[in-house]
């Protein structure tokens, strides 16, 4: 730096026209009207200094591209411009996000009209203590009358307190999660399926995997985790299945009710976020109950996403490169 430059850096912090802060201030990135901190690293100097929580949106794709995955731009539309949550994000969280990886795309040209859809990934809220630690994990997408309460229970009951007693405060919840089939994602179902319908995606169906049963006399521990286990399998997303649209319809909307497009999405989103407060929550309680310390969000990140959403985010093409079709290249080629 120049003699001339310092000095006029110097003019402007006595003048007010750059704040110290502003000049070590962490890279964000705008979204639906509100600043999101690049990662969670960075997140928690603000944190500390503003003695706030952090919630991280952990996604795939960019939060401010067009087409990220499905949930993440389904909440980006329908629950962060909303004013309750605009309230509650500039008041009572430091927002942040980050990337795991890039979220595939469809690109679908019918006589020069395109429809551009996403396949794969997901989305998941982490609230994080100033120091990054887990307190909670929100996966999927949600209504702000299911999120935010969830959120202030969550945070009423767990701040300022030790691992132990929020490890203590999920074990208790966990006790209400029950194994169980049951389909998950279904409005991100109505987006991706019939995508991967139309070139016929690789699909195998996800049984629920029966964990070792505890031997007698097995620890709490022992028997929680394998509770876990039971949960987590029972979870199936569906929207990894190529299925036609009108069969999604017929199957997951109220028969003899005309309803619009915009219609449908918004009741599936709205039974999405319910779903996932009653049976995906619970699984995360006991998740994070089995826990001898509160994880870090990395550490989080392969249960959350593999076990419990079943995202294939480690397979390099996503589970769609298994057949090659002659004069096609494959994926990645």
């Amino acid at each position: 730096m120049t003699t001339l430059q310092s000095s006029l850096l110097a003019l402007a912090l006595a003048t007010g026209a750059i704040s110290v802060a502003n000049l070590h201030a962490p890279r964000a990135t705008k979204a639906a009207g509100l600043e999101w901190i690049n990662g969670i690293d960075n997140a928690k100097s603000v944190a500390k200094a503003s003695d706030k929580p952090i919630l991280l949106l952990s996604m795939f794709g960019n939060i401010d591209e067009d087409m990220p995955c499905a949930n993440a731009r389904t909440m980006r539309a329908a629950l962060f411009p909303t004013p309750e949550f605009q309230e509650f994000a500039k008041n009572e969280v430091v927002l942040a996000w980050e990337k795991v990886r890039n979220v595939p795309h469809v690109t679908i040209e019918i006589d020069g009209k395109v429809t551009k859809r996403t396949v794969r990934g997901n989305a998941v809220l982490y609230l994080c203590n100033s120091d990054g630690k887990v307190l909670d994990v929100f996966p999927g997408q949600y209504a702000k009358e299911d999120l935010l309460p969830a959120i202030r229970e969550t945070l009423k009951l767990t701040g300022g307190k030790s691992d132990a007693d929020v490890i203590a405060y999920h074990k208790e919840l966990g006790n209400s999660a029950v194994a169980r089939a049951m389909s998950i994602t279904s409005s991100k179902a109505f987006v991706e399926s019939p995508s991967l319908s139309l070139f016929e995606a690789p699909y195998e169906s996800e049984m629920m995997t029966m964990a070792q049963p505890p031997k007698p006399g097995a620890s709490e521990d022992e028997v929680l985790k394998y509770r876990f286990e039971l949960a987590a399998a029972g979870l199936q997303d569906i929207s990894l299945r190529p299925r036609p649209a009108k069969e999604l319809v017929a199957e997951m909307l109220p028969r003899g009710k005309e309803m619009t497009p915009a219609q449908r999405g918004e009741a599936m989103r709205k039974q999405d976020s319910a779903n996932n407060i009653k049976f995906v929550r619970p699984v995360i309680h006991l998740y994070l109950g089995t826990q001898r310390k509160l994880p870090t969000t990395l550490e989080a990140r392969e249960v959350v996403l593999e076990k419990i959403l079943k995202v294939p985010y480690k397979d390099p093409n996503w589970g769609l490169g298994e057949i090659e079709l002659s004069g096609t290249p494959n994926v990645g080629k």
